[in-house]
């Protein structure tokens, strides 16, 4: 387990959005950027904003005992967001998912040439992602999935501690009542437009843009599918890996993060989270991402992301339910059914 001191140069001075393009509408989320140190004191750096509107389902397992979820994504992109624009970017990534699938199922020697399949998988992701959130199709999301099992919830919640054994990209199997995991999805060059000033090197010579090097990413993870690593919690959805970089769920054992004008608690704090399917509720948030993906030469390992004192208000949006299995394939893990039963759905 992870436990360090941390110390932040930054304040709660708001700062201006540094993500070009982006809307000025939603909330502000606010980024910092270091690395986190086990023996000493670990300093981040403040770095910019990027804007979001929230959409948020219930999902409850069909299991013994039963796992009660909720799902929340905070989206920004280069245009506003909605409900239903979100879930139907995701609906045709889920489709280009399922293609993935079905190839990957047939011997090599049976599927299209690569020549052909990788460009046509990136084609569909790039031509969805410029629909839904205009330009260049750069997007962020804050994707949350929160226990609620139980109902007996004050509103606050944890980050899921890892047990153990941390691994080092953790995901939705942590989950404990009480407890929420993070994943944030980034199309673009690995914090591009939000780094802390002097972030830019020369590592981003050596950096993927998910954007352009499309098939070159396919052809990476097809292979580590192929060869069976187990790296990433969200290893089986290349379609969102191939068009996407990702910062995964950080623990850390502090409950406040220290800033230079006072303190925000390391939480997700939703009180009226029992309406938030029905009627929508707001949310604040304070948590860790580890980075990935990023080349060695990358000058940080972690982010600190914070709606500071600024709440967000979660649309309810049902219609993103199916995205789950996508967006947390992991979460299966949770729903094994102790009573024996084999249906292990969710709805």
């Amino acid at each position: 387990m992870r436990t360090a001191r941390l110390l932040f140069a930054a304040t709660l001075a708001v700062v201006a959005v540094l993500v070009s393009g982006c809307p000025t509408e939603g909330t502000a989320i606010q980024t910092w950027w270091g690395p986190l140190h086990v023996d000493e004191g670990s300093s981040f750096s403040s770095g910019g904003q990027f804007e979001v509107r929230a959409f948020g389902h219930r999902v409850r397992t069909e299991t013994s005992p039963v796992r009660d979820l909720l799902a929340v994504s905070l989206v920004s992109g280069e245009q506003p967001v909605t409900c239903s624009v979100y879930s139907a970017y995701l609906e045709e990534v889920l489709a280009t998912q399922d293609y993935i699938d079905e190839l990957l199922t047939l011997p090599e020697a049976e599927r299209p040439p690569v020549q052909e399949w990788y460009p046509y998988v990136c084609q569909n992701l790039d031509g969805a992602a410029v629909e839904a959130f205009g330009g260049s199709g750069t997007y962020r999301s804050v994707e949350l999935l929160i226990d609620v099992s139980g109902g007996g919830s004050s509103g606050l919640f944890r980050a899921a501690p890892p047990g153990d054994e941390p691994p080092d990209y953790a995901g939705g199997d942590l989950l404990v009542p009480g407890t929420f995991v993070s994943r944030v999805y980034e199309r673009s060059r690995h914090g591009e437009g939000i780094l802390p000033a002097g972030g830019d090197g020369a590592w981003q010579a050596e950096d993927v843009d998910p954007i352009t090097a499309c098939p070159g990413i396919v052809n990476q993870l097809v292979s580590e599918y192929e060869e069976g690593r187990t790296t990433y919690p969200d290893r089986d959805s290349l379609a969102m890996q191939a068009s996407t970089h990702r910062y995964y769920h950080l623990f850390v054992a502090e409950e406040q993060v220290p800033l230079a004008t006072g303190s925000l608690e390391l939480a997700v704090i939703m009180q009226g989270w029992d309406q938030m399917a029905a009627s929508g509720a707001d949310l604040t948030a304070t948590l860790f991402g580890r980075v990935a993906r990023a080349p060695s030469t990358f000058p940080y390992t972690d982010l600190l992301l914070s709606t500071q004192a600024r709440t967000v208000f979660v649309e309810p949006c049902q219609s993103l339910e199916p995205a789950l299995p996508m967006l947390w394939p992991e979460v299966e893990q949770l729903q094994t059914d102790d009573s024996g039963d084999d249906d292990d759905s969710a709805r």
